[in-house]
């Protein structure tokens, strides 16, 4: 398709063999493109999963474009065109605070969902919307279609930048990233989640942690539906420790059975790419360095019983 439009195209992880789904490449392993854009100096990179319902996008340096990103960016063009409904766009829970500061620079009504696109595209119909997405690449433009994909998501992007004029690089600094910590807790049963009183104290403390920036700068913590897992995520906050760090004794999540205690290196995930801004309330204090962030994930290992 893109071929057919004009683009001059270098694919790579496209030769299936009914093994290879995402192995090292595509939307989850997005740094093998980014080290063929830059390789090649290709304008953009566009990265799908298996099967193509999800783009993360690679500029012309090699940085990342997620979901939020591309909300941004879409978003903003299509709110300037007249064609945004309602001004609004639909996100998650799980939607970096970046995301919403620049929503709310850009004259950009935000709406949060649970985490999956079923969600987002619940909202999207109830209230009226066409745009919205998730920090993982699923957007969905309901004026063209009523999923996720990354397709007709990588097109509409690389319109926006052809209708700007603009590099991606240029485009994306509409936003910026603030630090963001994801940490995946295997449990052996997830029944005891829902309306659990321990964790939503937990969740609770760990906000309160967070400083001043309110509920989005808080965290979040769902199920995950694959797998036997809860993921939780202490939000974005400034350079100091959080408060009850050293504190033991039994987890908040103690109510959820631990996992055995074999290891799992793809258990925790951190991201934080140092491109946050000075300080996520308008502040000119640096953002998380590493001992922090080390001493948040230490606070949720500890707090919701993960298994180390």
């Amino acid at each position: 398709m893109f071929r057919d439009l004009g683009a001059e195209v270098t694919a790579i992880g496209a030769k299936p063999d009914g093994l290879n789904i995402n192995a090292g490449v595509g939307s989850t392993h997005p740094e093998a493109l980014a080290a063929k854009v830059k390789e090649t100096g290709a304008d953009i990179g566009l990265a799908f999963d298996g099967d193509a319902d999800r783009l993360i996008a690679v500029d012309e340096t090699g940085e990342i474009v997620d979901g939020d990103y591309v909300l941004c960016i879409c978003g903003d063009a299509m709110k300037r065109a007249g064609r945004l409904k309602r001004d609004t766009v639909v996100a998650t829970v799980m939607s970096n605070l970046g995301f919403f500061r620049a929503a709310e620079e850009l004259g950009l009504r935000t709406v949060q969902t649970a985490v999956g696109d079923r969600y987002v595209m619940e909202e999207m119909v109830r209230g009226g919307y066409n745009l919205g997405g998730e920090q993982s690449g699923h957007v969905i433009f309901l004026d063209h279609s009523t999923t996720g994909d990354g397709i007709l998501t990588a097109l509409q992007l690389v319109d926006t930048m052809i209708a700007s004029g603009k590099k991606l690089s240029e485009l994306k600094t509409i936003m910026r990233k603030y630090p963001q910590v994801l940490v995946n807790v295997r449990v052996r049963d997830k029944s005891g989640f829902a309306g659990n009183a321990a964790i939503k104290a937990a969740i609770a403390a760990a906000e309160a942690a967070l400083g001043d920036c309110g509920a989005r700068a808080g965290a979040a913590v769902r199920h995950g539906g694959a797998h036997p897992r809860h993921g939780g995520r202490p939000g974005q906050k400034r350079d100091r420790a959080p408060r009850g760090s050293d504190r033991r004794g039994d987890p908040p999540g103690a109510g959820l059975k631990r996992a055995g205690e074999s290891r799992d290196p793809g258990r925790r995930a951190l991201e934080d790419d140092g491109s946050g801004p000075a300080g996520p309330c308008g502040s000119r204090e640096p953002l998380c360095d590493d001992q922090t962030i080390a001493q948040t994930i230490a606070v949720w290992r500890d707090q919701i019983g993960i298994a180390t």
